[in-house]
């Protein structure tokens, strides 16, 4: 009872709706995370091991399947701290509030019997699948607030839960961390507790840079709540640091143990990731359709700039339909992978875009709109059940993202 009033205060609608509603959003992001283990394990086992570029980086087969990819620099990082052994020449281009999280909690495993090893891996698993939940139930409880419905919340959570590279938020990689920071941000500004806001902000800088970026619109959030008049500004103002202030610890640190503060950007360009200019990496995938020499290449590319278009269209429209703050946090998270030579990872980035399933969800509200995501998102369902086996094997014959 005094959950189902507490959500009645908080929102102004019915308790007993909203706290149903909420089970159920639970549930269905349940039911997608089951699905993609499921469909994890499976790929694992019955995939020919020699069809699949698989690493080995922890000796269980199970927690391995989730330990591909960027997964081994966390690993890495938590086990041997930053080192320019790891291949590309260093680890330097991941950020540390993961890694460094993975490293508590092993040593507190560890200490009851479990070998080191298998710690890290189980670590990393636990921690990136707590936080997807509680990414989950921060977009929740802030798409409920911002639009006073919960159908409207729920739907941002299937939206989410369907996405086509929600499968990050099981393996093990910083995105549940990122995104469950940057929601619970967003939730405490809304509510002008600006302190939690700027310190949730600071551990997700200490996750990756696009966190650091919460600065611009919790900032924005903050002085619309001064009516805009420097006279109303308060010593809580320099909270709004925060954000800024994690992502230059790191590079503080970087600086400390290499003399070079931004060597994370070196590091990525042996990763084909240079700074460049937003509308280069659409012409750089454009060129490769042309130069494409099989299908997968040319899906590969169609794909990347099909998401990125459509982030962006988002982004564009989220200014129209949502409050400004959502706009600009959007839009910024847009440009940064953007700026690449190459559109990389787009659909990963687009995951913590969380203004995006806001919106979809609000504008499912009409029936055309409904009649446009319904068959997409078959698409997507269909496209994530593949890409999670594709990743899970490093399966490099069909390298779509």
């Amino acid at each position: 009872m005094k959950i189902k009033q507490m959500w009645k205060r908080s929102n102004g609608i019915s308790g007993v709706q909203t706290h149903s509603d909420f089970k159920k959003s639970i549930c269905i992001f349940s039911a997608s995370k089951i699905l993609i283990l499921v469909v994890g394990i499976l790929a694992t086992l019955l995939i020919p091991i020699e069809l699949t570029h698989r690493q080995t980086a922890i000796d269980n087969w199970f927690l391995n399947s989730w330990a591909q990819y960027d997964a081994r620099a966390y690993l890495d990082i938590a086990e041997n701290g930053y080192n320019s052994q790891f291949p590309g020449g260093g680890n330097y281009a991941w950020y540390p509030l993961y890694p460094l999280m993975i490293k508590i909690f092993a040593s507190a495993v560890a200490f009851i019997g479990v070998s080191f090893s298998f710690s890290y891996g189980l670590s990393a698993f636990l921690i990136s699948n707590i936080f997807s939940f509680v990414a989950v139930y921060y977009l929740y409880k802030l798409t409920n607030q911002e639009f006073g419905n919960s159908k409207i919340a729920k739907r941002s959570v299937i939206y989410f839960s369907l996405f086509p590279t929600v499968y990050f938020l099981t393996a093990m990689y910083a995105e549940s961390l990122l995104i469950a920071l940057s929601i619970a941000s967003f939730y405490y500004a809304k509510n002008e507790r600006w302190f939690l806001a700027s310190l949730t902000g600071f551990f997700a800088g200490m996750t990756r840079i696009q966190g650091a970026f919460l600065f611009f619109p919790i900032s924005y959030m903050y002085f619309r709540s001064k009516e805009y008049k420097i006279k109303n500004i308060k010593a809580n103002g320099c909270f709004l640091m925060l954000p800024l202030t994690g992502s230059a610890v790191v590079m503080l640190y970087h600086y400390i143990i290499t003399g070079n503060a931004f060597i994370q950007f070196s590091t990525q360009a042996a990763y084909g990731r240079v700074l460049s200019l937003p509308w280069d990496s659409f012409m750089s995938a454009v060129l490769k359709i042309a130069n494409a020499t099989s299908l997968q290449d040319i899906f590969y590319h169609v794909f990347n700039i099909f998401m990125a278009l459509g982030f962006l269209a988002l982004a564009a429209w989220s200014f129209k339909e949502m409050k400004k703050e959502y706009g600009i946090y959007f839009l910024i998270s847009m440009i940064v992978p953007l700026s690449s030579t190459a559109l990389l990872s787009i659909s990963r980035h687009n995951l913590a875009m969380f203004p995006a399933f806001m919106l979809m969800a609000k504008l499912s509200e009409k029936r055309k709109y409904r009649l446009i995501f319904a068959p997409l998102y078959v698409i997507f369902f269909v496209l994530l059940i593949f890409f999670t086996a594709r990743h899970v094997n490093e399966w490099f014959i069909f390298n779509l993202i």
